[in-house]
């Protein structure tokens, strides 16, 4: 699961999905890339333009590769990202009034898929850069990652059983 939380239009593909909250809209690519990040008062853009945001990317043969494209069943709130070689990825995501939960609830052929890795997702916030915790903010923005469950990491796997080697 992943949560995203924050207060903004980028990006060349028009909506697939736009998931709402009180104080932010998160919008998602016909190719499954995060296409908006902004705050609702002012529609402004968080997003960094011309930089890849895949909102989820698999690993397969030991190559990361971003989705093809993205549909949407709004009846289910499910999300099928398409990759390269019949990879597919199922996630639900939903949004609340301070936040969108992401879950992957399927990924197929799973006998192929290695890793499948959130974002990352280029913001023009720069002030304060949390890694521990996923945030960034300035003055008047923060937009975070927080993951909800012990099988997602919080962060790039520093090896492959997804451990931090710097704690024991």
């Amino acid at each position: 699961c992943l949560l995203m939380t924050g207060l903004p239009l980028a990006g060349a593909s028009p909506p697939q999905v736009s998931l709402p909250t009180r104080d932010a809209t998160f919008a998602i690519s016909s190719t499954g890339s995060l296409c908006e990040v902004s705050r609702n008062a002012d529609r402004r853009s968080y997003l960094a333009s011309n930089q890849p945001a895949p909102l989820l990317s698999v690993r397969v043969g030991g190559k990361f590769q971003g989705p093809d494209s993205a549909s949407w069943e709004p009846q289910t709130k499910r999300l099928t990202l398409r990759f390269a070689d019949g990879v597919t990825a199922v996630l639900t995501a939903e949004a609340k009034p301070t936040h969108v939960v992401f879950e992957v609830v399927d990924v197929q052929p799973t006998n192929r898929v290695e890793l499948v890795l959130w974002g990352p997702y280029p913001t023009t916030i720069g002030s304060v850069v949390g890694e521990i915790i996923g945030v960034v903010r300035d003055a008047e923005f923060a937009v975070g990652i927080q993951a909800l469950n012990a099988k997602t990491l919080g962060g790039y796997p520093a090896r492959e059983d997804d451990s931090d080697g710097g704690f024991s």
